[in-house]
């Protein structure tokens, strides 16, 4: 309140990165190492620097991981999930010594798929008591579907399928209607080349979360490397209407549509995704293309 309130460009901040407005990226690395921000308003910023790979993030990212709040340093340890593992050993081994035991776990979770195998006893010991801490800190909830989530896929980047699988079936059996259950599993048949268990995996998601719109993409994307076109054009639809917040899903039903031979559909539903999202990459490249074709 009063003259020197900082919410608005706080906000304005958060909100162009999700917008995919121009300078988002620099805005949020600027507010993830903003000292007179917030702890939690850091932390956002850091934690959605995922979403921004390159140099600037990832140095905005190395200085969250030094700061003095350890809510600041735990969302930098998880926005590093999609950096090559050689830079999240780099960036987030350090963490493993932190006093919180919050990030110890985060940083133990960032570096799950660390090659142990070939370090020194004592340094591969360290990582591996940095293992076992993080599955106890989920164990301690394991009657939440989404701490079994979070063991499946740390077995997964450890490499332990089958343990993967046992927590992602756990985690439909504690609440069925949880949809990243059904996704994290169908991810994991896919992997392994067994489409048919996906399939059945994303059909029953979809029988207990019927308005769910992340279980509707992933089946539509799974019925189009089927080749059952038709089907899977109408799982993005329901997926980009269910969710129409979601930029990625409007843009794939635009090329789907594109795709099987309706560009007048799809440049109408590009038309009112591009009002929602008027920044957002793909939908500008598909929109140039279809323009293209149309001028062709």
């Amino acid at each position: 309140f009063g003259p020197q309130r900082r919410g608005g460009d706080l906000a304005a901040a958060l909100d162009a990165g999700r917008r995919g407005a121009p300078g988002a990226r620099d805005r949020r690395a600027a507010l993830a190492r903003d000292g007179s921000a917030p702890a939690i308003v850091r932390a956002t910023a850091a934690a959605e620097l995922q979403a921004f790979p390159g140099t600037p993030a990832t140095a905005a990212l190395e200085a969250a991981l030094k700061d003095a709040d350890p809510l600041v340093r735990g969302a930098a340890a998880e926005a590093l999930g999609d950096h090559e593992i050689v830079d999240r050993l780099r960036l987030a081994e350090p963490l493993l010594d932190d006093p919180v035991r919050a990030v110890r776990a985060k940083a133990a979770r960032a570096l799950a798929a660390a090659p142990v195998a070939g370090m020194d006893a004592a340094r591969r010991a360290r990582f591996e008591a940095a293992f076992a801490e993080y599955v106890t800190t989920q164990q301690a909830n394991a009657n939440r579907p989404e701490a079994r989530i979070n063991l499946g896929l740390f077995w997964i980047d450890r490499g332990e399928a089958e343990k993967a699988e046992a927590e992602y079936r756990a985690a439909t059996k504690l609440q069925p209607d949880f949809a990243p259950a059904w996704l994290n599993l169908a991810d994991l048949y896919r992997a392994q080349g067994r489409e048919a268990g996906a399939e059945n995996a994303l059909t029953q998601g979809l029988q207990h979360a019927p308005a769910n719109a992340d279980l509707s993409h992933a089946l539509g994307l799974l019925k189009a490397r089927l080749g059952l076109r038709e089907e899977a054009l109408r799982l993005l639809r329901l997926a980009a209407e269910k969710q129409p917040e979601n930029p990625r899903y409007a843009y794939v039903y635009v090329v789907a549509l594109n795709d099987t031979g309706r560009p007048a559909q799809a440049r109408a539903v590009l038309k009112s995704a591009l009002v929602r999202f008027p920044h957002h990459a793909e939908l500008q490249q598909i929109a140039a293309l279809l323009r293209t074709d149309k001028a062709d």
